[in-house]
Order: C-alpha cells, then structure tokens, then sequence
C-alpha cells in the first residue's frame, strides 16, 4: 500500500472536525506514531483515550506482533 501523503490526512481531519467530531486519533503505521487531533490543534500522544465511556489504549500495543 501506498503511503498517503499528509496533506491529505490533514484535509480529512479538517473534514471530520468541521462535521463536529470532537477529537481523532490518525496512526502512522510506519513510524509507530499517533497524534490527537482537535479543533485546538494537534498532538503526539502515547495513549488513545475517551473520557465518557472511559478508555486508554497504548499506541505500543497496536503493533505489537
């Protein structure tokens, strides 16, 4: 599979936002990097967590084999 450009990522994340989803999670399978995404900006983070219902997923353990 063909890596997609973040440019195109970002127009997507911008899509979703703008629809009124509060917050994303894009994981870069390549580099092993998740980012949350609001409409306050971007960040790396290590943990996938919602508050209401609570959750946390560490990023390591989605590639772990």
């Amino acid at each position: 599979m063909e890596p997609r450009p973040i440019g195109r990522v970002s127009e997507r994340v911008n899509d979703y936002l703008s629809f009124g989803v509060s917050y994303l999670w894009p994981v870069d399978p390549a580099t092993g990097k998740a980012f949350r995404c609001t409409k306050e900006g971007m960040r790396e983070v290590r943990e996938l967590r919602t508050e209401n219902p609570e959750m946390v997923v560490p990023v390591d353990s989605l590639f772990e084999d």
